[in-house]
């Protein structure tokens, strides 16, 4: 719901930022349960190791996904393999 409601006062439309948030989540799952490059990019924009992103991520996604926005704003020239 908290995700919802900061989605909402920014003035995203629900369907667009439900779908958009559901693939994010979708891909960050896929990539700790899988490792790999994606894994490696994500934990790297977070400012994490691979093994540490994963944990965070099990532990609280809600962390790890404020984590990783705030990475974003060092990553605009970064590759991501997802």
């Amino acid at each position: 719901l908290g995700w919802s409601g900061a989605m909402s006062s920014l003035g995203i439309e629900a369907e667009a930022g439900g779908t958009a948030f559901s693939n994010t989540v979708a891909s960050i799952d896929k990539a700790v349960a899988t490792g790999g490059d994606a894994l490696d990019s994500f934990a790297s924009i977070a400012g994490m190791s691979a093994d540490q992103f994963a944990q965070s991520w099990r532990t609280s996604a809600t962390d790890t996904m404020l984590a990783l926005l705030k990475g974003t704003n060092s990553a605009e020239n970064m590759t991501v393999a997802l």
